[in-house]
């Protein structure tokens, strides 16, 4: 079952998230170095995880090939930030912020809150667990488009209180604060799997939270994020 909401305030992001409409290159952990720190917005939509294929359309326009739904709302879908991996590696997260997926109602922490049901997408699984939460997902150095996704990591019957998570490739997981209760707990460790060159961290987002990806025109906010490499 989720977590209880993490009680932050949420900071409007609406002209720097409605700007990026391009692929970000993977960031990279400087050599002799552990952590590295990244931005992850409301915008940045999980399932366009590397989708080299894809242009974000402007808001005003139709593309029958664009993947992720469109619902109302006035900001742009952006690609998820990402870092490069090594197989075998673990990874710890700390994370803080806020961010509102009802456009200013409802501010909640990198734990999420109730429950979603996302669908898969090509080569990325579904996810069930917390909505609003932190997610990721490995990928190796092709594309997921046109690939048969693997099976969800259900997260609400896993639960969100496990001391090590081993994701296959493609499989969208919870990640939320990093830590095995809100804001408190020991610090949980990812498993980096066989064949992954790239984590991507964003948002599963769709209509209410459930259904095909996308509605992320109304996200607003940002989690800090600090990646540590073992």
């Amino acid at each position: 079952m989720p977590r209880p909401t993490q009680a932050v305030a949420a900071t409007p992001t609406k002209s720097s998230q409605a700007t990026s409409t391009g692929q970000v290159p993977p960031t990279l952990v400087p050599s002799g170095q552990k952590t590295v720190s990244l931005t992850v917005r409301g915008t940045d939509a999980i399932y366009l995880a590397g989708r080299v294929d894809v242009k974000i359309p402007p808001l005003d326009t139709e593309d029958e090939n664009y993947p992720i739904l469109r619902c109302a709302g006035e900001l742009l879908e952006t690609f998820p930030a990402s870092i490069a991996v090594a197989p075998g590696a673990q990874l710890t997260f700390q994370v803080s912020g806020a961010m509102d997926f009802w456009g200013g109602a409802s501010p909640t922490g990198p734990d999420g809150t109730d429950a979603s049901a996302v669908e898969a997408l090509d080569g990325l699984s579904g996810y069930t667990g917390p909505q609003g939460a932190l997610v990721g997902v490995f990928l190796n150095a092709a594309s997921p488009k046109g690939k048969s996704a693997p099976e969800d990591l259900d997260m609400e019957n896993l639960g969100t209180d496990f001391a090590t998570l081993a994701p296959e490739l493609g499989q969208v997981f919870f990640i939320g604060d990093g830590l095995t209760g809100t804001g408190k707990g020991n610090v949980q460790k990812f498993a980096v799997p066989r064949g992954a060159t790239r984590l991507f961290l964003g948002i599963a987002d769709g209509g209410g939270f459930g259904g095909p990806p996308g509605c992320y025109g109304d996200n607003l906010g940002t989690f800090q994020v600090q990646v540590s490499v073992q």
